[in-house]
């Protein structure tokens, strides 16, 4: 399994299988410093998420996130580039 093989070579120090959500494979991971963080797998729209990946940020850093984000959702990009 792919989340097995990513603990495996050290990406992300564990993980665990969560209830599916909305028809979406579901994990919970030990990432970033310790922080637990959902990822979401459709791989029916072949899509993973990340539905918390700012807790806590300022309202500074969230609104230069959402330029970021918005950035790079140019359809012009390769798709291993854009965000979604």
């Amino acid at each position: 399994m792919l989340m097995a093989g990513y603990a495996q070579r050290s990406v992300f120090r564990s993980y665990s299988q969560l209830p599916a959500h909305d028809g979406a494979l579901a994990f919970k991971v030990t990432w970033h410093g310790d922080l637990e963080f959902d990822i979401l797998v459709d791989a029916d729209r072949k899509t993973i998420s990340i539905p918390r990946v700012l807790p806590g940020v300022t309202a500074d850093i969230y609104t230069d996130f959402k330029k970021f984000v918005a950035a790079h959702r140019a359809t012009g990009l390769p798709d291993h580039r854009r965000i979604e």
